[in-house]
């Protein structure tokens, strides 16, 4: 079976305080916002996600060892427990749309997922991993032989039956709730049922499941696995590490959204905006507009519109594809074209590299990204950055199609609101 129950470490209710001892994901907090978590509770999970370097750590001693110690300590005190029986867990958030601020409602369930090479099995990415980020999350799980937050995994439930059976696992009270940072309520049931346990895995027997956060966890958790063929670590460790943690979100649910990552642009030399205006009407009908109405229009208009906006020096363009036919004529040569139509790819291949010769190679000196259209004019106009091309969020449709080529997005080109708490739930492969 691809997703199956499992017996979960977690902390104990009575002797930790929920809010205080979960985190956002480890890739999206701040080094301020990293100290705050570690004087917020010494139990807190970003002792384990993300531990501090310190002078003295060596190859004995370092974040990856602590983790490990904090997790055998914190079992001995009891502020870790391990359920005796698998499990899964209903999984609900509550949350105000920052772009919408219409409140929203989104179901998911925790269990364990199968591992596999990418794009040979049912599992499909949409981005392309890279080696920093494997290579730390390799040295943590190696270390702590646990799965310490969940990949997020889509699956096609046009039917709702799934939704149905995972509503019928709410039981009166959860095992968890609190109210986070950004202001989301999460809510978390366990349920050992094996009749509907074993309902819920015939009914993923065969889905495709689409990864919309986790690639690099998912795909260092497949490789660990493997490192294990020769070692000599017991038969049920190698059999567990095969699985790894994974929440699971259906694309049709009501409270999936997905914003867009905009793009500043900075430190780019012989910056002159009237000449990066000109650049792009080669491609662009360009037309002036109320920043207020450029996040409207973007907001709502459709994905074959082929539109952009650009903000530099207090004011706002709308920026309008001429015409269809010049993605082929601009685009690499191998992508399809759900991939060419992306906001991402067209920001890239038409505006960041031809205009301000951004590249691959370059970026990570010439950009800076916000989810948040307000935080984009911000910046420009605090002169933290030169200008902001900002975009659409991808649509749930296109992620599908491209998964389902075997084609990966361009880094950054979807973002989940909100984001799955770290520290509701660890996934053990030593029990």
């Amino acid at each position: 079976m691809p997703i199956q129950p499992f017996e979960a470490l977690r902390y104990n209710p009575k002797r930790v305080k929920i809010a205080l001892v979960t985190a956002p994901p480890y890739d999206v907090i701040s080094p301020t916002y990293q100290d705050q978590l570690y004087t917020r509770d010494e139990r807190n999970v970003i002792r384990l996600e993300l531990g501090k370097d310190f002078q003295m750590d060596d190859l004995s001693h370092n974040r990856y060892t602590r983790a490990k110690e904090f997790i055998e300590n914190w079992l001995r005190e009891g502020v870790l427990i391990q359920d005796p029986e698998p499990s899964v867990f209903v999984y609900e958030q509550e949350f105000v749309n920052p772009d919408t601020k219409k409140k929203m409602k989104r179901l998911a369930f925790f269990a364990r997922l199968k591992t596999e090479e990418f794009g040979k099995g049912s599992v499909y990415p949409h981005e392309f991993t890279l080696s920093g980020p494997k290579a730390d999350r390799l040295k943590l799980l190696a270390t702590t032989k646990t799965n310490l937050s969940p990949i997020f995994g889509l699956y096609e439930d046009p039917r709702k039956n799934i939704r149905s059976l995972v509503l019928s696992m709410k039981s009166k009270h959860p095992l968890y709730s609190y109210q986070d940072d950004q202001g989301v309520h999460h809510h978390l049931w366990r349920e050992t049922d094996p009749k509907k346990i074993k309902k819920l895995e015939k009914l993923f027997a065969s889905k495709a499941i689409f990864i919309a956060d986790g690639h690099h966890r998912f795909e260092t958790a497949h490789n660990y696995f493997r490192s294990l063929e020769n070692s000599a670590v017991s038969r049920r460790e190698k059999e567990r590490a095969e699985y790894t943690l994974a929440a699971f979100v259906a694309l049709e649910d009501p409270g999936l959204a997905i914003f867009p990552t905009h793009r500043l642009v900075k430190a780019v030399e012989g910056f002159n905006p009237a000449a990066a205006l000109e650049k792009m009407s080669a491609l662009f009908e360009i037309k002036k507009i109320k920043t207020a109405d450029l996040e409207k229009t973007l907001l709502k208009s459709k994905p074959n519109q082929y539109l952009l906006g650009f903000y530099v020096a207090d004011q706002a363009y709308l920026l309008k594809l001429k015409s269809p036919l010049l993605l082929a004529k601009h685009m690499p040569k191998g992508k399809s074209k759900e991939w060419q139509k992306l906001d991402t790819s067209i920001a890239a291949e038409l505006v960041l590299r031809p205009v301000f010769h951004v590249t691959e190679q370059n970026k990570e000196k010439h950009l800076a990204y916000t989810h948040y259209f307000e935080e984009a004019i911000e910046a420009v106009d605090k002169n933290e950055v030169q200008c902001a091309v900002l975009l659409r969020s991808t649509p749930l449709e296109v992620i599908k199609k491209i998964c389902k080529l075997k084609q990966r997005m361009p880094q950054k080109s979807t973002y989940f609101y909100p984001k799955l708490a770290s520290g509701l739930v660890f996934y053990r492969h030593e029990i």
